[in-house]
């Protein structure tokens, strides 16, 4: 593992690195898809292969991890034409890790990226991103299918009270939707939402951050029109990961963001 940068979602070589569509592109080996992550136990894999990388350049894949207890796994790394797959191994720990491996990519023309499970008790990978070095993004966006396009789990006494319509997501009753996802301790952070509540109510964004079940609160009036709203919140010592969850009445809500401040 190498020392974390930014790594930007543009000019990702890596396709389908969400898992927003499904399996497409991967193949799977006692492997399965669900909810924007690749789920390995018992020594499963998941893997596809990558073009378009410059010979002697140097690329970093970025990934995040979700394992259970002591779980673990392993990237690997092989080029055409024999695929002498190299090996990165990876301790996940609690919640949501980010890892990242950095490596010089080689003559062959293909790469095989391959996520294994080290007959672990399993767990998750998700958002893996593949781009040269120094391809930096001014901002980390954190949240995934802000737009809702996938991403999200849902929580409702009723299925009929949460639906994804047109790019937005609305809450008729007494529901929620909410996400997890890895963030950096001591941290200067934005979470910004569109909402609107076309019949009247109100709605927040609760974010909690852990360890240690701290929280922020986003409180979401029931303006009829569209409207931005924006809390800053920086994360305390040890934070490792965060869940955001959204909840109103009669709320349409829309590009639901959590993001660091440009680096540049």
């Amino acid at each position: 593992m190498t020392q974390m940068e930014e790594v930007s979602s543009k000019n990702n070589l890596v396709k389908n690195g969400d898992f927003l569509f499904g399996a497409e592109y991967w193949y799977l080996n006692k492997a399965s898809v669900t909810n924007g992550s690749c789920h390995l136990v018992d020594g499963a894999t998941c893997n596809q292969f990558v073009w378009d990388f410059v010979v002697e350049k140097t690329y970093v894949i970025s990934f995040e991890t979700h394992f259970s207890g002591n779980g673990n796994g392993r990237l690997l790394l092989g080029f055409a034409p024999d695929f002498n797959m190299e090996p990165y191994p990876f301790q996940s720990g609690e919640g949501w890790v980010t890892q990242q491996v950095r490596f010089v990519a080689k003559a062959g023309g293909r790469l095989q990226v391959t996520f294994e499970d080290m007959n672990s008790p399993g767990g998750y990978i998700r958002n893996i991103r593949m781009v040269q070095e120094g391809e930096v993004e001014p901002v980390e966006e954190l949240i995934r299918g802000g737009d809702f396009t996938g991403s999200w789990q849902v929580k409702a006494q009723s299925p009929d009270l949460v639906n994804f319509w047109n790019g937005h997501c609305n809450i008729t009753g007494n529901a929620r939707i909410d996400q997890e996802f890895a963030l950096k301790p001591e941290t200067d952070y934005l979470l910004s939402c569109l909402a609107q509540f076309p019949k009247g109510g109100a709605g927040t964004a609760v974010l909690v951050l852990e360890p240690g079940c701290e929280v922020e609160i986003l409180s979401i009036p029931g303006n009829p029109e569209w409207t931005t709203h924006t809390k800053n919140f920086v994360t305390p010592a040890g934070t490792t990961t965060g869940k955001l969850i959204v909840t109103g009445v009669g709320i349409r809500t829309d590009d639901v963001s959590i993001t660091t401040p440009s680096k540049t």
